[in-house]
């Protein structure tokens, strides 16, 4: 090799590892760190407790494995890709030699008396090395390709569409256990459900565009998602399966890190139905909408198992599996009226004809009035009295519910409801209005 690529494209990564080697000696330990960290903290908060500067450190630390792994993974790919000849195999032996270097990194610390060698600590790492590999690719095509964008922007805003940002405030599910547990959680357990969204967010957006790719050729039929990403062109199936594959391993690696296990195990679980749904069970009538409901009921037993002594209610799961499925179905139903209005006609990639709508209304009031009840139930239980002083206020949550479902329902029947009640509810005033008439409710009955 010429000295000269080998001084531009080597050198800066032999000197990043050996950064990296000094700083997993004693010199960046965690007794040492907490020498700055500590007094930083102290200093902006003299009150701040112990626990919180731990928990502190422990996210700075684990914040910097990420973005040391980044770093290096990005200029090992810039190296393999200009000066090895390696082409599309670059990405991939340079993530394999990040993943090779921290083993490397967590054996010496093992060595070292202030310091613990930890597998967590290279999975960390390895997500590090993924996100620096993905922002490189990211790069490379929102830079240095000519985009194709159907809407405008380049293929960078076409990314962030496929990824659907919005649908991450269902991950807001996350948060209800704990909630309606009322219990408050210390600065580490903030740590921990924020980082419990951001990791059901990435897992959660590789499924949709997993979903996206395989739905690509249904979408050209449909008047609103014939304009996503990947079926307007706008992206490539290549991109698409990257996708997939970098927000995956991203999503499971941050739970997996610094995560309860049953937490990681409930995310690999949403990732096999999520599978399952897209390649198989949304042609299958009813099935389809049970599954979209269990996912969004699997979200709130997720969030559970974040913080430790957290009980899910059963009447909260019945609840939610019901309203989930009413809106399940309302997707459904709006999705066949836009599609065609003959009986014959069947929507695309789905097990639904025309004729199926009185079938699917039916099954979707149904699905309302279930999680009614459960409300009236669960109001009438003994749990209430223990968790609410004045439980009588909480009555008003019926009317307030049923008025929102049945809202949906109309606007749907008359042709006006996006294909997503959940997109739909963060765009519509009077939500937002029932949303805060609920929490009013809940203060009144705390």
């Amino acid at each position: 090799m010429p000295v000269r690529p080998l001084i531009k494209y080597w050198i800066p990564v032999a000197v990043w590892m050996g950064l990296i080697f000094l700083a997993s000696g004693d010199l960046m330990s965690a007794e040492h760190t907490s020498r700055f960290i500590g007094p930083f903290l102290r200093w902006l908060n003299p009150d701040v407790s112990p626990a919180t500067i731990a928990s502190v450190q422990f996210v700075v630390r684990k914040c910097a494995h990420v973005t040391e792994y980044a770093i290096l993974a990005a200029l090992l790919y810039r190296a393999f890709r200009q000066s090895g000849g390696l082409g599309r195999f670059a990405r991939a032996i340079a993530f394999i030699s990040a993943a090779v270097y921290a083993c490397f990194d967590e054996f010496h610390q093992s060595f070292i008396p202030s310091r613990t060698g930890a597998l967590q600590d290279v999975a960390i790492d390895c997500a590090g090395a993924i996100l620096g590999l993905m922002l490189c690719h990211f790069f490379w095509l929102g830079f240095r390709s000519s985009p194709t964008s159907v809407s405008g922007g380049g293929t960078l805003r076409q990314i962030a569409r496929a990824m659907r940002p919005l649908q991450w405030t269902k991950n807001a599910l996350l948060l209800l256990p704990l909630l309606l547990a009322h219990e408050i959680p210390t600065a580490a357990g903030v740590a921990k459900l924020a980082a419990a969204i951001v990791a059901f967010s990435l897992f959660a957006s590789g499924a949709y565009v997993l979903n996206d790719l395989l739905d690509r050729e249904a979408d050209l039929l449909h008047p609103r998602k014939r304009m996503r990403p990947f079926a307007a062109g706008a992206l490539s199936r290549r991109t698409g399966v990257t996708l997939v594959l970098i927000l995956s391993a991203l999503g499971l690696a941050l739970a997996l890190a610094v995560l309860p296990l049953t937490f990681s195990a409930i995310l690999a679980l949403y990732g096999c139905a999520t599978m399952a749904y897209s390649l198989y069970l949304k042609r299958v009538p009813v099935i389809d909408v049970v599954t979209l409901a269990a996912l969004h009921t699997l979200r709130i037993i997720a969030g559970a198992h974040v913080l430790p002594g957290i009980d899910v209610s059963k009447w909260l799961l019945g609840f939610s599996f019901l309203f989930f499925l009413s809106l399940a179905f309302a997707k459904r139903f709006a999705e066949i009226q836009t599609h065609s209005s003959e009986s014959a006609a069947q929507l695309p990639g789905r097990g639904y004809y025309s004729a199926h709508l009185r079938f699917v209304r039916t099954l979707g009031w149904g699905s309302a009035l279930g999680a009614l009840l459960v409300i009236a139930f669960y109001l009438g239980s003994d749990k209430v009295q223990t968790l609410y002083r004045h439980p009588a206020f909480l009555w008003l949550t019926c009317p307030a519910v049923i008025l929102w479902l049945g809202r949906i329902w109309f606007l749907a029947q008359r042709g006006k409801l996006h294909d997503d009640p959940v997109v739909f509810a963060l765009s519509d005033p009077i939500s937002y209005l029932t949303g805060v008439a609920i929490l009013v409710i809940a203060v009144l009955a705390v």
